[in-house]
């Protein structure tokens, strides 16, 4: 199966989701997990379905309004995935005071931190 495969850190869970395109029948959930996880099987179905785009090409700013919409997926986490899943180098998760001052590279800054031990404007 292609697709992403993974452990939740929260949980400790395996979980694993099929890409779009990939073969897939109407038994069989776009995503599985160990225990049922509503956010996860949710964005996999987004993804699945063609409603969510996480590709090079996608656009950043539409992404991040289908985030929102989806249950379970807050700012922080539609912030986050922006960052990580769109490499968009200028977004804030966590409300860092200060750092308007980073721009344009505030995911690199704010990464920094916590990598330092500093997360969160500390």
């Amino acid at each position: 199966m292609r697709g992403l495969k993974g452990w939740s850190r929260g949980t400790g869970r395996r979980w694993t989701c099929r890409a779009a395109g990939s073969p897939t029948s109407s038994r069989s959930p776009a995503c599985s997990t160990t225990a049922e996880d509503p956010a996860l099987r949710t964005l996999a179905a987004a993804l699945d379905d063609g409603v969510l785009r996480l590709d090079a090409g996608a656009d950043r700013d539409e992404a991040e309004r289908t985030l929102l919409t989806l249950p379970g997926i807050g700012p922080r986490t539609a912030a986050l995935i922006r960052t990580r899943a769109l490499g968009d180098p200028d977004v804030d998760p966590y409300g860092t005071p200060g750092a308007e001052r980073w721009r344009p590279w505030r995911s690199y800054a704010v990464r920094h931190r916590e990598a330092a031990g500093h997360p969160y404007g500390d």
